[in-house]
């Protein structure tokens, strides 16, 4: 019997082992698959052209036209000036989903439903983006950017503290621990 394409024939071009952790981080990416325990939906609010990418701290606000109270009267927006780090609900992560902005970054926009990692999760590991020159170190503390162009971004005391007190434009987030040094951009955050 001849074989053709829908014979089943070993041919040793499937894959048969899966590993645990990406071989690539991208920011927005989970350490673990199991992290995806962590992680729940959100409709996302105003957030401008650029939307909201993976990997950036984000914040819960009061969704204008929620129907059900406690189900959909959240939605998630890039921290503002006025954010305390209590208002830090979690960080943003990548799926299949997710859009482009005009800078080539995986992003939602307004109306989209997106994934977040909530800070009260403990446990949970996420590639979050740093602040331009950030160089976190293992266990070292972090801080969210929550003015400017880096708004949602991830510092280290060394950008975040002038002496003993935090920066204007940041907040020290206790519930989040560095736990990879710098590589292109991108660290690995804890949460909990």
């Amino acid at each position: 019997m001849a074989r053709n394409i829908f014979t089943p024939e070993r041919n040793a071009f499937a894959q048969n082992s899966y590993k645990d952790q990406q071989a690539t981080a991208l920011a927005g990416h989970l350490a673990f698959a199991s992290d995806k325990n962590f992680v729940d939906g959100y409709i996302v609010g105003e957030v401008g052209p650029d939307g909201l990418e993976a990997g950036l701290a984000c914040i819960a606000g009061i969704a204008p036209d929620a129907q059900r109270a406690g189900l959909n009267e959240h939605v998630v927006t890039r921290p503002l000036s006025t954010t305390i780090a209590a208002s830090i609900l979690g960080i943003v992560i990548r799926n299949q989903q997710m859009g482009t902005n005009t800078a080539g970054k995986a992003c939602y926009f307004a109306q989209d439903t997106c994934n977040v990692v909530r800070g009260t999760r403990s446990g949970g590991r996420v590639w979050v983006q740093l602040v331009d020159g950030a160089q976190p170190e293992v266990d070292e503390a972090v801080f969210v950017a929550v003015s400017g162009t880096n708004a949602g971004k991830f510092a280290t005391a060394v950008q975040g503290l002038d002496g003993s007190n935090p920066v204007a434009g940041f907040v020290a987030v206790s519930t989040m621990q560095f736990k990879s040094a710098a590589n292109d951009g991108i660290a690995l955050v804890e949460l909990g």
